[in-house]
């Protein structure tokens, strides 16, 4: 029998911005069995319009072999009385997982309350930020590019071949040495 692989977890949701850990999901899927996870199991279409089918619902996620959870930004208001994805978030904090959210991905974290004491970048404007407070109460909230805080990864969406090369140098998947070299070739500087 094939030994399976560990995972990571995609916290997907109807309207996400895929691109933005597109290039995560193709340098991880060389060691990774990647699990793209979305409220429901029935095909959603994601802020590009393309047609996404989830392997799992957030019901039916198990973090035993995982070892990173990302999520993409987009508009998660679609989820976010969603009790089943705090669940995970959580779960995988506990466990120390790697936790990596992108754009607005970070209000997924935020709002399961594991951000509080952290640094992060994110994609909001003020006037969202103000709209979203009582969610990010207590988190530090940085205009950087890229923000790495323990176990957290959090980008602007601007820093999404940054955001994805950290979290295959970090799983295992890209030599640190190297990092600097792949993330110029998906720039285009190489």
């Amino acid at each position: 029998m094939a030994e399976r692989k560990e995972s990571v977890v995609v916290l997907t949701y109807p309207g996400c911005i895929f691109f933005e850990i597109a290039l995560a999901i193709e340098l991880l899927a060389e060691k990774y069995q990647i699990v793209i996870a979305a409220p429901e199991t029935t095909t959603f279409v994601a802020s590009n319009g393309v047609k996404v089918q989830p392997d799992v619902d957030y019901a039916s996620v198990e973090l035993k072999s995982c070892k990173a959870i990302l999520v993409p930004g987009g508009d998660p208001g679609s989820i976010k009385d969603n009790e089943r994805i705090d669940e995970i978030v959580n779960e995988a904090n506990e466990r120390r997982l790697l936790m990596a959210a992108i754009c607005a991905g970070p209000f997924v974290l935020a709002k399961a309350g594991v951000l509080k004491g952290r640094t992060i970048a994110h994609g909001y404007q003020q006037e969202q930020l103000a709209f979203l407070a009582d969610y990010f109460e207590a988190v530090d909230l940085s205009s950087n590019a890229i923000e790495i805080d323990d176990h957290f990864v959090t980008a602007k969406p601007t820093a999404h071949i940054d955001f994805a090369v950290e979290i295959a140098s970090r799983l295992g998947v890209v030599e640190a040495s190297h990092s600097n070299t792949i993330k110029s070739y998906y720039k285009g500087l190489a």
